[in-house]
Formats: structure tokens, C-alpha cells, sequence
């Protein structure tokens, strides 16, 4: 008698777990990936937020215009009622337009307080790649495989979201991201962009 109570107590233990997983996931808004564009002055985020339901999973985009990225994380709270988990974000895409000081704002914000993955990827892409990949929900799977492929063909990383290449040897380095652009044949790269 005293195994099966035991028994029934560790199967209960284990089932109270196993649910608090669930629903902390299901309390979190996990941020997929990111886009920053700059609109009328301010910086505009877009958060690749996947929705799970039942069997099925889908991404939606949401976007959100602040001035940084604390308050971006507070509008997307206020839409999804979950609090932001970048901790699996897989991409960071820049819009080209973005002047220097906009980038260096957006970098610093990033490597502030927040767990971002170490494996992220972080790059530029001018208007036509920019607009193709968020208006297409291009997944994340694929943007990370393209650059797998990118990395593999030009002997490059650039995965690591700040793990470019470094152009100096100074104490502050400046970094060499490629910008990337859309084609027939997908995305390719069309340049490098130094910050």
C-alpha cells in the first residue's frame, strides 16, 4: 500500500510540473524573430510572435512603433497580453534605411537586460528583401537556413547577433553585416554595411 502511494504522489508531482511548463509558455509572448524599420521618427518593430493552437502552428506579425525597444516590448504586451520572451528569437533584420546612430541605438537596446539567443541572426536587407520577407511571413526556419547557406558559400559568419566581422582591432569595433537584398532566384546579397 505504501508503493502505490508513493507511486501516486511522484505521478502527481510530475503531472503539477509538467503544467506549470505549459502554462508559462502559453504566458509568454516567445518572439520568433524581428524586424526594425524607422516610421515618421520613430522606430518600428515587428515581432514574428507563433501562435500555438491545438495542432497547429501559425505566425503572426505584429508591429509596433516606439521609440525604443523597452517600450516596443510594452506595446506588444498591451496586444497580446503576454509578456515578451525574446529567448528564442532567431533573427534580427535591419532595414537598410536605418541611419547609424538609429542602428548603434537599436544594438545597445538589444545587448541591454534581455536574454537573447546566442545563435541569433543579425542582418541588414534594403526595401524590396525587407518588405518581401515580413509581407510573405517568410518562417523563421527559412531565413536562418538561407543564411546557413549564405555563411556555407562565402566561408562567413554572420550569425551571432554581435558576432560580425570585425573590421578593426580597436577598443570599440566596428562591424561588417551584409545587407541583403531580393531577387528571382530569392535573396542575395547586395552589399556589406560597416557599424
Amino acid at each position: 500500500m505504501k508503493k502505490v502511494y508513493l507511486s501516486f504522489i511522484a505521478f502527481m508531482l510530475v503531472l503539477s510540473f509538467s503544467s506549470c511548463a505549459i502554462t508559462e509558455v502559453n504566458e509568454k509572448a516567445i518572439i520568433e524573430g524581428v524586424f526594425v524599420n524607422e516610421s515618421g521618427g520613430q522606430l518600428e518593430y515587428t515581432f514574428a510572435v507563433p501562435l500555438y493552437e491545438e495542432e497547429e502552428i501559425t505566425q503572426e506579425y505584429i508591429t509596433v512603433t516606439a521609440e525604443n525597444l523597452e517600450t516596443a516590448f510594452d506595446g506588444l504586451e498591451k496586444v497580446t497580453a503576454k509578456k515578451p520572451f525574446p529567448g528564442q528569437n532567431k533573427y534580427v533584420i535591419l532595414s537598410d534605411n536605418l541611419n547609424s546612430e538609429q542602428v548603434k541605438e537599436v544594438l545597445k537596446d538589444m545587448s541591454a537586460d534581455y536574454e537573447w539567443r546566442k545563435d541569433c541572426v543579425f542582418f541588414f536587407a534594403d526595401d524590396k528583401a525587407f518588405d518581401y520577407i515580413r509581407e510573405e511571413k517568410i518562417t523563421s526556419e527559412h531565413i536562418v537556413d538561407f543564411i546557413e547557406i549564405y555563411n556555407a558559400k562565402n566561408r562567413k559568419k554572420t550569425t551571432g547577433l554581435f558576432k560580425a566581422e570585425k573590421a578593426s582591432k580597436e577598443e570599440l569595433y566596428e562591424y561588417i553585416f551584409p545587407v541583403f537584398t531580393i531577387e528571382e532566384e530569392g535573396l542575395s546579397e547586395k552589399g556589406t554595411r560597416t557599424i
